[in-house]
């Protein structure tokens, strides 16, 4: 089982959460449950905090994401960052 206590209860309390999955080709491709068509921009799509969790642990490689709202009213400009650092480090750190 995976431990979430560290992420603040902050993001926790916010409908923002969608899944990952280790396995697939596209590890960090968000999805729902496998469905990969969903849209990381769409808040229809998005989930509690709770819900991610329950769905994670029906399968070992998938894990949660918060979501951040991009050009969406609902979910302002300013309240979280995020950096998107792929590829960064090379293999000998």
């Amino acid at each position: 089982m995976t431990d979430y206590s560290a992420i603040p209860e902050e993001l926790q309390a916010r409908d923002q959460w969608l899944m990952w999955d280790d396995s697939a080709d596209t590890p960090r491709r968000p999805h729902w449950r496998g469905n990969f068509s969903i849209s990381w921009s769409d808040p229809d799509d998005w989930h509690s905090f709770a819900e991610a969790v329950e769905a994670a642990s029906e399968r070992d490689s998938w894990g949660i994401g918060y979501v951040v709202g991009l050009d969406n009213d609902d979910h302002p400009h300013g309240v979280y960052g995020c950096l998107d650092l792929d590829g960064c480090v090379a293999e000998d750190g």
